[in-house]
C-alpha cells in the first residue's frame, strides 16, 4: 500500500507542475503579446511622427518658395491708409484719358464691419463720359490698376452723336 501512495504523490506533483508550467507559459505569452502591441503602437507613432515631420518640411519649403509671391499678393490689396490714394488714382484717370469721370458713390461699409487684418471690399460707382476712344482708354486704365478689382453692372451707352457714357460698379479688395 505504501507504494501506491508514492504514485499518488508523484501524480499530484506532476499535475501541480503541469498547472504551474501552463500558468507560467500563459503569463509569458500574455506579457509577450502586450509588449508586441506596445511596440507596434510605438512604431506607428514614430512613423506618424516622421510623416508629420516630412509634411512640415514640405510646407516650410512651400512657405519659403512662395514668400516673394505672397508679398506681391498683399500689394494688390488696398490698405486702410491707401484708400484715399486709390480714389485719387481713379480720379486721375480722367486727366490721362481726356474724359469726364465722376465717382457717384463710394462704400466702405463691408470693410468697416471687418476686424483688423481682415479682407473686405471697397465699392465704387464710376461714370465716364467722352468720345469712344477716350472712354475705352479710361476703361482699360481702370482694368489695369495695380489692385484686385472686379467689375459689376458695366453699361456703355451713346448719349449724343459722339459722346459715350460708361457706367460701372467696381469692387476692390481691401485690408482693414
Amino acid at each position: 500500500m505504501k507504494a501506491n501512495q508514492k504514485h499518488y504523490t508523484l501524480l499530484i506533483l506532476g499535475i501541480i507542475s503541469t498547472i504551474l508550467t501552463l500558468s507560467g507559459y500563459y503569463y509569458v505569452y500574455k506579457i509577450t503579446i502586450d509588449q508586441a502591441q506596445k511596440q507596434a503602437f510605438i512604431i506607428k507613432s514614430l512613423e506618424l511622427d516622421n510623416g508629420n515631420k516630412k509634411q512640415e518640411d514640405k510646407l516650410l519649403k512651400i512657405d519659403i518658395s512662395t514668400k516673394d509671391k505672397r508679398e506681391i499678393l498683399w500689394s494688390y490689396l488696398i490698405s486702410d491708409d491707401d484708400i484715399l490714394d486709390f480714389i485719387k488714382s481713379i480720379e486721375n484717370i480722367a486727366n490721362y484719358s481726356s474724359t469726364e469721370l465722376t465717382l457717384s458713390s463710394i462704400s466702405t461699409a463691408d470693410l468697416n464691419e471687418k476686424k483688423k487684418d481682415q479682407i473686405g471690399y471697397i465699392k465704387l460707382h464710376i461714370e465716364v463720359k467722352g468720345n469712344w476712344i477716350n472712354v475705352n482708354k479710361a476703361l482699360a486704365m481702370i482694368e489695369n490698376l495695380p489692385y484686385e478689382i472686379s467689375f459689376d453692372s458695366l453699361s456703355l451707352n451713346l448719349s449724343d452723336k459722339k459722346k459715350w457714357d460708361l457706367s460701372l460698379n467696381i469692387k476692390a479688395l481691401a485690408l482693414k
